[in-house]
């Protein structure tokens, strides 16, 4: 009788380290996830920002341009001019952090779209 109450406080004991070993190594992998995620938002915002220098407002249309393609009316691109480069910009909210806005693109005929030589996508 004694030894099964040794026995059960002993599988007890096992059991609450388990669960408690589990669970910091559960958290270890949460953080671990959470810090991946923050350090993959923190090269966006850096990549984001070095757009923003290169390709400030005032120089739209002199140095660069924003287009889309007659066919392909969903994607936005901004358009290196001084390297005959694109580069596709994922999304509206990404194009609102370069300062700009939907009003500041123009649509270009396939040839020409072609004409730029894909780059990196922004955002």
């Amino acid at each position: 009788m004694k030894y099964l109450v040794i026995v059960e406080a002993i599988s007890r004991i096992i059991q609450s380290l388990g669960i408690g070993v589990g669970a910091f190594f559960g958290a270890l992998g949460g953080y671990q996830t959470f810090s991946d995620w923050r350090e993959g938002n923190r090269e966006k915002e850096k990549r984001a920002w070095m757009f923003r220098r290169n390709f400030p407002r005032r120089n739209l249309n002199e140095t660069f341009r924003l287009i889309r393609s007659k066919t392909d009316q969903d994607r936005v691109y901004l358009v290196d001019l001084r390297k005959n480069q694109k580069h596709w910009i994922k999304n509206m909210n990404t194009m609102k952090k370069l300062g700009f806005g939907s009003s500041d693109v123009f649509e270009v005929s396939e040839g020409e779209f072609k004409s730029y030589k894909e780059e990196d996508e922004i955002g």
